[in-house]
């Protein structure tokens, strides 16, 4: 089995969020996530080139754009079909629970994405998170056109992993719960009567000549939660090869799980998680290892997972995302990382499933480059 980290961290020298993980085990392919936009030629570069012409599945964590434009770019959007790879199902977070921020259908059908617009992929943009419901709305439309089916998924510790058809493998839902989507769904209608009145006050303020200096700024920290109860939503998937096992967790705030923040979900599913998720041999680290996604005491790394190696998928020149502590507490605790911009190659793991695994020419430690 080989695990692909493709590098979509550095697009043309211009440093990136993203995700981008290629699973390859006896002969199938599953695709994790596709980076931005402007990441699609090089996911499908380094796709023609393992020879990839059949994805036995497609992950999508969540709707953001950094996670999913990079397959409709690299996979989808594709005018020749004797080039098309075939994709026989896809997984995707359940969109009914981003009801609050979903715009009507005959809205959606008249907005339009423009991919080569450089605040399209600004996450500290206002607009972030509805362009990113738009272009998942593009997303499902292609799979439509295509016949491809798409399964919104859930945790649930009474399902049974699922081996895909492939031999000693299984993937696993660990998240989201459908207790974590409900709290998604309530925080989202939340923030959305507390936009409305800012956005009026902000009109009267505006029209009375006042200052809006205090009101764009609590209105851009209302899209940032936003944006944070968006992560929420990521699929976060165990995957295990004999005895070798990778959890990826995409955006997801999974500190909640030991912290006071996960109290809402039912004990034996909390219990359970944690025993699932516990000694992986590679934890992908959540939300590009920002304190989103790992907690700042680390019970994350100390009590929830205990990994035996960790990749975060980071991008330069950003020092929240990993943020510092995370990368001190690995080394505290002598467990190896591998940072994305420190192998612009990309990562190949490779692993028969029983001994150690094999992490190739990639560079271990360091700290994010800051150029």
């Amino acid at each position: 089995m080989k695990v692909h980290i493709i590098d979509v961290n550095d697009i043309n020298d211009k440093p990136q969020y993203g995700d981008c993980f290629l699973i390859e085990v006896e002969g199938k392919f599953i695709l994790i996530d596709g980076g931005v936009h402007q990441a699609g030629q090089k996911v499908r570069d380094y796709l023609d080139k393992i020879g990839v012409n059949t994805l036995e599945l497609v992950v999508v964590t969540h709707v953001h754009s950094d996670h999913i434009d990079g397959i409709i770019s690299s996979i989808l959007r594709e005018g020749d079909e004797d080039n098309r790879i075939n994709i026989n199902q896809v997984w995707a977070p359940d969109p009914k629970y981003l009801a609050p921020i979903m715009p009507s259908r005959e809205a959606l059908l008249a907005l339009t994405v423009d991919y080569e617009d450089p605040n399209y992929a600004c996450f500290d943009s206002p607009g972030f998170s509805l362009r990113s419901i738009v272009s998942y709305n593009s997303f499902e439309g292609m799979l439509s056109q295509r016949g491809i089916p798409i399964s919104y998924q859930m945790a649930d510790i009474a399902h049974k992993p699922q081996t895909l058809g492939i031999p000693n493998f299984s993937v696993e839902v660990l998240g989201p719960s459908k207790e974590t989507l409900n709290t998604v769904l309530r925080r989202l209608k939340q923030i959305g009567g507390e936009k409305m009145k800012l956005i009026t006050n902000s009109e009267r303020a505006r029209l009375a000549g006042h200052s809006l200096k205090k009101m764009d700024l609590e209105l851009r920290g209302l899209y940032d939660n936003e944006n944070d109860a968006i992560n929420n939503t990521s699929l976060i998937l165990k995957i295990t090869y004999k005895q070798t096992s990778f959890l990826f967790t995409g955006d997801a705030e999974i500190a909640s799980l030991v912290t006071k923040k996960g109290g809402k979900l039912p004990y034996k599913m909390k219990k359970a998680l944690q025993k699932k998720m516990l000694n992986v041999s590679v934890f992908k680290a959540p939300h590009h290892g920002s304190v989103n996604g790992i907690d700042l005491n680390g019970k994350i790394i100390t009590e929830l997972v205990k990994p035996k190696n960790v990749v975060i998928t980071a991008k330069a020149k950003d020092t929240d995302h990993p943020y510092f502590e995370l990368l001190e507490k690995l080394r505290e605790r002598h467990i190896p990382y591998y940072l994305t911009t420190r192998n612009r190659d990309g990562i190949v793991i490779t692993t028969d499933g029983l001994t150690e695994l094999e992490f190739g020419e990639a560079k271990e430690g360091g700290d994010n480059p800051s150029t």
